[in-house]
C-alpha cells in the first residue's frame, strides 16, 4: 500500500510540474493582458478625441464624411471597445493559485478570451456597413469621391478580412489550449480521488495523504518557501 501511495504522489508531483509550467506560462498572458488593455484604453481615447474633431468638422464644412467618422468613433467604436475591456480586466484576476485553482482560472480565462474574440466579429461586420454606406452617400453624390476615398476602402477591406481570419485562428488555438486544461484538470481530480480512496482503505496512509494533498494545493511561492 505504502508503494502505490508513492507512485500516485509521483504522478501528482509530474501532473504539478506540467501546472507549474502552466502558471507561468499564465503571468506571461496576464501581462501582456495588462499591456493590450492599457493600448486600448489609450485607443479608445484617442478615438474619441478624433470623432470630437471630426464633429467639429462635419458641422462647419457640412460633410457626410466626417459625420460618419464621427458617428464611428464616437458610438459604434466604444460600444464594442468598453464591453471587451471590461472582459479583459475581468480576465486579471487570478486569487488561487494552488494546481486546482490555476487550473480553473486557465479555463475562465479562456472563456473570457472567446468572448472578447467573438465581439469582433460585429466589430468587422460595422466596418463593412460603415464602407457601405459610404460608397452609397458617394453614389448619390452626399459625399465627394475624394481618391484617398477608395484608398482608405482598400486598407478597411483588407483589415476587416484579417481581422476575421486572425479571430477564427485564435478561436481555433484557444478551443485546443481549453482541451489540454481539461484533461489536466481530469487527471489531477482524479488521481486525488484515487489517493483519497487509498488512504481510507488503509488508516497508515491517511497521513501521507495529508501531506500530498498539502504539498500540491500549496501555491508555489509558499511552497518554496517550506522548501527552504
Amino acid at each position: 500500500m505504502t508503494d502505490e501511495l508513492a507512485a500516485l504522489k509521483a504522478d501528482w508531483r509530474r501532473q504539478d510540474t506540467r501546472i507549474d509550467a502552466l502558471r507561468t506560462q499564465l503571468e506571461g498572458v496576464r501581462l501582456r493582458t495588462r499591456i493590450v488593455l492599457a493600448l486600448e484604453i489609450l485607443l479608445t481615447l484617442l478615438g474619441v478625441a478624433v470623432g470630437v474633431f471630426y464633429v467639429v468638422l462635419a458641422w462647419r464644412l457640412r460633410d457626410l464624411l466626417f459625420a460618419m467618422s464621427a458617428l464611428m468613433l464616437l458610438v459604434v467604436v466604444p460600444f464594442f471597445a468598453i464591453p471587451g475591456m471590461r472582459l479583459r480586466h475581468r480576465s486579471l484576476d487570478f486569487p488561487d493559485r494552488t494546481p486546482e485553482g490555476t487550473l480553473h482560472y486557465a479555463l475562465a480565462r479562456l472563456n473570457l478570451a472567446d468572448r472578447v474574440l467573438r465581439m469582433m466579429y460585429p466589430g468587422g461586420a460595422a466596418l463593412l456597413a460603415f464602407v457601405a454606406a459610404l460608397w452609397i452617400g458617394a453614389a448619390a453624390g452626399w459625399v465627394p469621391r475624394r481618391d484617398p476615398l477608395a484608398i482608405l476602402t482598400l486598407v478597411w477591406l483588407l483589415s476587416a478580412l484579417a481581422s476575421f481570419l486572425w479571430v477564427k485562428w485564435r478561436l481555433q488555438r484557444n478551443a485546443a489550449e481549453s482541451a489540454r486544461c481539461e484533461q489536466l484538470l481530469a487527471a489531477f481530480l482524479a488521481a486525488q480521488d484515487e489517493d483519497r480512496t487509498v488512504a481510507q482503505s488503509d488508516p497508515d496512509g491517511a497521513e501521507t495523504y495529508a501531506d500530498s494533498w498539502r504539498a500540491v494545493n500549496t501555491p508555489i511561492s509558499g511552497r518554496q518557501t517550506e522548501e527552504h
